[in-house]
Parts: structure tokens; C-alpha cells; sequence
């Protein structure tokens, strides 16, 4: 979730309420946190499989990075743990693959001592990273996760919108896509990737309103079906 944890979404939250928290607190039906697919926009690939090595993977780990996301803003970060926790659940369910634990592949970074800075590096150097990890788990394919916006959603002139937005609707629309991928743990190389374009939808209260069991279900809505080709269902 390399653009997302940069605290966008929640910065955009901080600047919004700052000058107009008066008139924020007085609305009493802000928006829940959710991850809706964008219908018109869906983008779901047909030939998710990227190489026949896919069909010879039989362990995965979920790639785990939060342990490197200090400073970055706590629901950011509940966010992206919650999807790590259902796509890792997908995939036991499945049968399909033996999963070796995230907790696992936190570990394993540590352990190994890869350098890995989510701030500054970029995605393909943090993939890089990611499928050495796994290389040093011993199993055949890593699965990552990433929620990415436009890179113009910081400027000026949308966060003056997203503050009109916040004030009269009581909550933040930012259009993104979900993309699930399989790297080959062996060499890097992409075996399975598949993504969807979502709303991630943030009220006044963040994620502060939103129970673990809701969470949980919104993520799973928006995830399965990007997992659905790994495990066979498409």
C-alpha cells in the first residue's frame, strides 16, 4: 500500500478539520469507513495469471511490512493490517496453497535484515525487497497488497474539494485501485495480479467509528474478488 500509508487520506482529514471543526461537530451522521467498488470502473483482469510458474506455487506467505510504517497514521495502518488479515484468511480457506503466517514474514525482515524504507523507495525496489523475504521463508510465492490514488490528490485545489466534501456530505470519497499480486519469491518475477477500482470512503471520525467485525467485512467485499483467480474460483 505504498502511496496510501503516506498518510493522505488522514492528512487530508487533519487539514480538512482544521478552521471548520465547529461546523463538523455539529454533524451527527458522518460517514463509516468503506471500500466500495467503483461499478462503472471495474477493471477486473480476465488473464490474471502471468506465467505458467503460477501453477506450480503451493506456499505463499502475505507480505507484512507495518512494522515499518512508524509515524504513519493509525488508521492508515488498521486499514492495511485488516486486508493483510483477510486476504491471508482467503487464502487458508482455499486449501489450495500451505500459508506460511504474515507474522512469519515480519520476522523474517527483521531477521535478515533487508533494507526497506516504504517513505522513499520505490515499488519496484520494495517488491524487490518483499520477494528476497520470501526467498528466505522458503516458500514460492509472496502475495502483496497495494491501494493506490492519483498523485495530484495532495495538491491544493482537491484538498480545498475534499474539505467542501467533508463539511456538506460528512465524509471523503478518493477514487483508487486495489491490486492483489504473486511475486516469485525465487527471482521477483510477477506470476498473478489483479486489481479493481474502489471509493475509499473516510468520515469525520476516521475509522474511530467503525467496529473491527464491519471492518473486516468491507475489506473482505472489496479483496475476495481479486484473490477469487488465485485460488481457482474464476
Amino acid at each position: 500500500m505504498k502511496k496510501i500509508v503516506k498518510a493522505v487520506v488522514i492528512g487530508l482529514l487533519t487539514i480538512s478539520l482544521t478552521g471548520c471543526g465547529t461546523i463538523i461537530a455539529m454533524r451527527g451522521d458522518a460517514a463509516q469507513f468503506d471500500l466500495q467498488t467503483i461499478e462503472a470502473k471495474q477493471n477486473l483482469d480476465s488473464s490474471p495469471v502471468k506465467s505458467n510458474v503460477f501453477h506450480n506455487v503451493t506456499t505463499v506467505t502475505v507480505a507484512d511490512y507495518s512494522d515499518y510504517l512508524e509515524g504513519y497514521p493509525e488508521d492508515n495502518i488498521r486499514a492495511y493490517k485488516t486486508i493483510i488479515k483477510q486476504v491471508e484468511k482467503r487464502l487458508k480457506n482455499s486449501g489450495k496453497y500451505k500459508v506460511v503466517s504474515s507474522k512469519n514474514f515480519q520476522k523474517a525482515i527483521k531477521r535478515e535484515g533487508f533494507d526497506l524504507d516504504i517513505s522513499i523507495d520505490s515499488a519496484q525496489e520494495v517488491e524487490s525487497v518483499l520477494a528476497k523475504v520470501g526467498k528466505s521463508m522458503g516458500v514460492h510465492g509472496v502475495i502483496t497488497i497495494d491501494l493506490e490514488q492519483d498523485d495530484n490528490v495532495s495538491s491544493m485545489g482537491n484538498q480545498i474539494s475534499y474539505m467542501k466534501q467533508l463539511v456538506i456530505d460528512g465524509e471523503i470519497r478518493l477514487e483508487m485501485e486495489l491490486k492483489v499480486t504473486m511475486l516469485r519469491a525465487k527471482t521477483g518475477e510477477v506470476l498473478y495480479s489483479q486489481a479493481n477500482m474502489v471509493n475509499w470512503i473516510t468520515g469525520t471520525s476516521g475509522l474511530g467509528n467503525t467496529k473491527q467485525i464491519r471492518l473486516d467485512k468491507v475489506v473482505s467485499s472489496a479483496t475476495d474478488p481479486l484473490v477469487d483467480g488465485m485460488i481457482g474460483k474464476i
